[in-house]
This record gives C-alpha cells, structure tokens and sequence, in this order.
C-alpha cells in the first residue's frame, strides 16, 4: 500500500523496502516512478516529495496491522503464508525507534538538498543492498545471452 501524508508543502511516500518476496516486487518501483513523475511536475513550484523507504518500525500495532485474510484454494497461499510468518517473525524485534523515524521525516522536510529517495533504518539499507547485489549476479549471469542480440 501506498501512504501519501503533508507536512506543510512537503509530501512523503511510503513503500517498503521490499521485504515481501514474489508479486510484490512491483511497489517499491511504482512509488519511485511515481515520486520521479510528480517531481518533474512540481519543478518550480513550493512543493517538495520524497520516496522514503522505512524498515521496520517497533510500534504496539505491529502484529495486528498484518492481521489480513486470504480467499480460500487461493494460489497465492504458501506465499502468502511464508510472508506472515516473516512478519510476525518482526514483531517486537524491529530495529526502527519511532521517535527517531518522525525526527528525520522532520529532518528531510527541513532539508535544502534532501535525496529523492531515503531509506529508515539500518535493515532498510541493508534490504536494498540484497536486493542490488542480487540484481548485479542476475546480470552477470544473463549477460552471454543478452549480448547474443548485439550486431
């Protein structure tokens, strides 16, 4: 899910950092083109977006904000069922302090040259570093055949 909240004239999108493994891949890059495409258009103008990546944040909601239900003989069940084990696996062990995270949203907002896109959390950089060192060995292994299509 993508939340959207205003501090001011500051807009803040949230999507994770990608712990979901599977069919979710899609979100992290759908709110960074969406926060790219709304930057461009706001060029000039008093408004500011960001594409923050949190991690883990240890709130007392942790474990019943995943509570979801899935149809019945879906195909989606072992996966659907290893990402709740994960989860639930989180809770009461997330490295995020939410005081801290609220402080350095404030922060970004404060920002003359704050990045476009920021990760929270020690587990939310080290989650992008997995997902780009797996994305380089993908590369490394499809380059013989992609390069088969160059003259």
């Amino acid at each position: 899910m993508i939340q959207n909240f205003v501090l001011s004239e500051t807009i803040f999108f949230e999507g994770g950092t990608e712990h979901m493994r599977g069919t979710g891949r899609c979100t992290p890059r759908s709110v960074r083109g969406c926060t790219e495409v709304r930057t461009y258009r706001c060029r000039g103008e008093q408004c500011r977006l960001y594409n923050v990546k949190p991690g883990f944040i240890r709130t007392e909601f942790f474990g019943k904000s995943f509570a979801t239900n899935i149809a019945k003989d879906s195909p989606y069940t072992e996966l659907y069922n290893q990402n709740m084990d994960f989860y639930m696996g989180q809770n009461g062990t997330q490295t995020g302090d939410p005081e801290k995270v609220a402080r350095l949203y404030i922060q970004l907002a404060e920002m003359e040259n704050p990045p476009l896109n920021m990760p929270m959390g020690s587990d939310s950089v080290d989650g992008i570093r997995q997902i780009c060192a797996d994305t380089v060995n993908l590369m490394d292994i499809l380059r013989p055949l992609a390069q088969t299509t160059d003259y």
